[in-house]
Order: structure tokens, then sequence, then C-alpha cells
């Protein structure tokens, strides 16, 4: 059994992303006019107009954008019109470019989102920012939300449930089979993601599964100790089912444990181990459990060790 800490760094939001978002906050009628039309005849421009007025823009100095203050200019409307254009296709494409963070089997990565929210991304893991909407794709992430009272709900979304909140720190995982919240701190609201689907609102300490159709399951106790285990890189069992086990240990692991004897369903092991260290998992099962295991180039085989 082995505890192992894997020391980590989170990442700024680039200073380009973080004025774009200034930009966004600070249109006025006028100009958010102008952006949302240009936005709807987006699709007469082609991908490579769009991505040379995004590459200009990221030509910009970023000192600049850390000493410059917002300061609006009252120009007269047919002015200010023809400027909301060319800002307008700016904003429009940030704000159709997401920004994506993701991780390989077995890391695990914290970054900054531009208004201050901070993310922890679990092993295999993918998520794509566009401003405080975040769509989960694939894994499992810890959300640390920036209360911000002046700006919009912050949404993350996976496709079967979505969660809204407004400052608060809670992980959503996914994977085929459903979505599972877990609130930490604050409150969040849990919706499945379906015309009509049922709201759940959560308190510290609460969790909910949402399945596969949208259906919300009954709220439950969270798993806290499960979250502060995976930041730290380790996995935790007790009593729990191999299958589940073995389950666990894989998604932190390019090299699998695979069960290949049905006479083994109903051993159930303890212990703390390392994410991702399936040989180690492997040599207490057969040091504890007397389980035979066999090296193969699918992965790690494990078999009843009575005949």
């Amino acid at each position: 059994m082995v505890r192992t800490v894997i020391p980590f760094q989170a990442k700024e939001t680039p200073p380009q992303d973080v004025e774009a978002l200034r930009l966004v906050e600070a249109m006025t009628d006028v100009e958010e006019g102008a952006a949302n039309a240009i936005g709807t005849a987006g699709d007469t421009w082609t991908q490579r107009e769009l991505e040379a007025v995004w590459d200009a823009v990221g030509l910009l100095d970023a000192p600049d954008f850390a000493e410059t203050r917002p300061q609006r200019v009252r120009w007269p409307v047919a002015v200010g019109i023809a400027a909301a254009v060319v800002l307008g296709l700016g904003v429009w494409f940030v704000a159709q470019r997401p920004v994506i963070y993701e991780t390989k089997v077995g890391k695990r990565q914290a970054v900054v989102l531009a208004d201050g929210s901070r993310v922890t991304l679990n092993t295999g893991s993918r998520i794509e920012v566009r401003g405080r909407k975040v769509d989960l794709m694939r894994g499992e992430a810890l959300f640390e939300v920036a209360h911000r009272p002046d700006a919009s709900p912050f949404d993350v979304r996976t496709d079967m449930a979505q969660v809204r909140v407004t400052g608060t720190r809670f992980t959503v995982r996914r994977e085929e089979t459903g979505t599972d919240v877990n609130l930490i701190e604050g409150r969040v609201e849990v919706r499945g993601e379906r015309p009509g689907a049922q709201i759940v609102k959560l308190k510290a300490g609460q969790a909910v599964a949402v399945g596969r159709a949208g259906d919300l399951g009954p709220v439950h106790p969270a798993d806290t100790a499960g979250v502060s285990d995976w930041l730290q890189g380790r996995l935790t069992f007790s009593r729990t089912p191999l299958k589940e086990a073995v389950a666990e240990m894989n998604r932190y692991s390019d090299r699998k444990l695979i069960v290949a004897d049905a006479r083994l369903s109903a051993l159930r092991i303890d212990g703390e181990f390392e994410a991702g260290n399936t040989e180690a998992l492997a040599q207490a099962l057969h040091a504890l459990y007397g389980v035979d295991t066999q090296v193969s180039e699918d992965g790690i085989r494990l078999r009843s060790g009575r005949d």
C-alpha cells in the first residue's frame, strides 16, 4: 500500500482572454446589439477570416492588458455602430471559441479562469470554457467558484446535467452511465439536461446522481473524503467490491487491471493506494487475498488462487 502526493501548479488564464471577457462585460447596448447581429450572420464569414481576427488580437502585448483601465467613449450612434461591427466580430468569435483544458490519464491540473474561479481537473478529464459557462466533456473536476454578485451565474454542464452556482466548491464527475455532483461548500442547483427536467437544490455535504436520461436520483451524503483523496493522488478502499476498486484504479493508468475470473466478484478489499499504481494493487491482492496475477500485453490479469 502506497501513499503519494503529486505536486502540481495552477495555470493562469492568458491575459488576452481576460481582456476579451472585460470587453464583453463593458459593451454598451448599441455595441451588444451589433455584435449579436454579426453573430447571427457569422456563418457567412470564412474560418480563415475569423482566425485572422483572433490572431490579430493575440499580437497585443500582455503587459498592456494588465496596465490598461477600461474607458468608455460616448461616440455618436452612427460611429458607435460602425465600430461595434469590428468589435462585435471579435467578441462573437471569442464567445464561440472555447478555452480548452485537459489532462492525460494519471495526471491532474489546476487552472484559474478569467473570472478568478479555480478548476482542478482529475485524471483523463477535459473542460471547455466560455466565460462563466463550462462544459465537462469527460472525466471529473473540482470547481471553486469566485463569488461575483454583478456577474452571470456560473454554469457547469455535461450532456446529462447542469449545475448552477454563484460562489461555492463542488465536484462534477461525468461517466457513460450518468453525472455525479458532490457539494462541499455553498449551495447549487442541479437539473437534468432535458426539457421539463426536475431541479434539486443541494446544501453543503450533499450529493446527487443524474442518470443518462436526465433523471435525478435521491439526494445522499457527499463523498468529501473521496474528493480529498484524488486531490492528493491517492485512492482509499473500504470493503469495496473488487470490480469497483479495479475500475477506479484503471481511471488513472494506461496499464489496466483485468478481472478475468468470475469467482473474484464476491471479493471486497481494504487499503490505501497511489492512484494509478496498478502494480501495487495487484501485489497487495496477491499478498493479502491470494489472487493470482499475470502480466500480459493488454494489462494485468487477476484470477482466483483457488483451483
